[in-house]
């Protein structure tokens, strides 16, 4: 039986040690300690720990918040990942904790498969809403944001999601964003910024632009995985959108948050799932390399009007997003089609990143 105790400022080197070897580069580095955690020992050897944290909502409620839980590799497969949350429960709890939640990436199974089973059920925006007010969602997400993470919340009873709703919202933030990014030029950093009021050919071609680099995509990652035998369900990245708004003003850029498709039950297996998914992200990235494509070719005819403006507007919007779907597959990036490429062939991820590079500076 494994040893829980608490965690002390000696046990510091060996968890620094311990959380390198669990997370993927670069991860791993940029762990750091909390108020408080548990270290799990297999005949006194540090087999995994967790961190928790603690803070206040408007009201008073106090929130408990499982911030980090990770295993060694060596140790995996041993429930020390279950005794380490009942801890965390009881001990959030015992500080008057009125909510204890946690945020999982979409793709992390094992921790899903670890926080179901001590009572935490995945909520979406109308659960938050509903649950911490809408005045708490800020401070809510300032706290859990991570784009394609989900929050969990012990004992709470989710209310049926509305993918269609969701995927409006999306549409619609991001499109808001964009015309932001539009607004503020180079970005607030820029030492020549200055305001560029979109007009209303800008302001249709961004939207256009948003349906069809977003709407392509996931309509082809849908029918990939669909043929594979994986039919997949949209969730919105709901806490992340509050990256997206400093980057629009700061860097005068659209930071594309399109959603997530994943299988429909939360109790699946990414190993089980990775040919259908990787197969899907292949074809969501080739799709939107196509668009991008297309877009640079219209955008060199100078064939002006509505035209050149939705070639702007995929541009403007396909770029960014070929960033994260060919390129950048490695946290905090997880979420986004890069990471299901390389997982699925390392060679293949190469490829794409090479050309989706190439397109992207074009």
């Amino acid at each position: 039986m494994p040893t829980i105790r608490k965690i002390s400022a000696d046990d510091w080197p060996a968890l620094q040690a311990m959380a390198r070897r669990s997370f993927p580069a670069p991860q791993g580095r940029f762990i750091r300690p909390t108020e408080e955690g548990f270290m799990a020992l297999v005949e006194n050897t540090p087999a995994a720990a967790v961190f928790l944290r603690t803070f206040p909502l408007r009201d008073g409620r106090r929130v408990g918040y499982i911030a980090w839980l990770f295993t060694d590799p060596a140790f995996q497969g041993q429930g020390l990942a279950k005794s380490l949350i009942a801890a965390s429960v009881a001990r959030l709890e015992e500080v008057n904790c009125r909510h204890i939640l946690t945020d999982i990436e979409g793709h992390n199974t094992a921790s899903a498969y670890s926080f179901a089973g001590n009572g935490f059920r995945r909520i979406g925006f109308a659960d938050q809403w509903r649950i911490v007010g809408p005045a708490n969602l800020p401070r809510l997400w300032m706290r859990t944001v991570d784009p394609g993470h989900f929050i969990w919340m012990r004992d709470a009873i989710p209310v049926m999601p509305r993918p269609g709703l969701q995927r409006l919202s999306a549409f619609g933030l991001n499109w808001l964003f964009a015309l932001i990014a539009v607004l503020f030029g180079s970005g607030l950093l820029s030492f020549n910024m200055a305001l560029s009021q979109p007009s209303g050919l800008e302001a249709l071609a961004l939207l256009l632009g948003v349906v069809l680099v977003f709407g392509v995509r996931e309509a082809t990652m849908r029918m990939t995985a669909k043929a594979k035998g994986w039919p997949l369900e949209y969730r919105i990245w709901d806490s992340a959108f509050i990256f997206a708004l400093p980057v629009a003003v700061l860097f005068g850029q659209l930071f594309p948050l399109p959603g997530g498709l994943y299988p429909r039950q939360d109790r699946w297996r990414y190993p089980d799932a990775l040919p259908a998914l990787g197969l899907a992200a292949v074809a969501g990235t080739a799709s939107v390399m196509a668009l991008v494509a297309l877009a640079l070719a219209v955008s060199g005819m100078q064939v002006g009007g509505f035209a050149q403006a939705l070639a702007g507007a995929l541009l403007f919007i396909g770029k960014p997003m070929l960033l994260f779907d060919s390129i950048l597959a490695f946290p905090p990036f997880s979420c986004f089609n890069a990471r299901r490429i390389f997982d699925l062939h390392r060679g293949l991820w190469a490829g794409f990143a090479v050309l989706g590079a190439i397109l992207f500076l074009c």
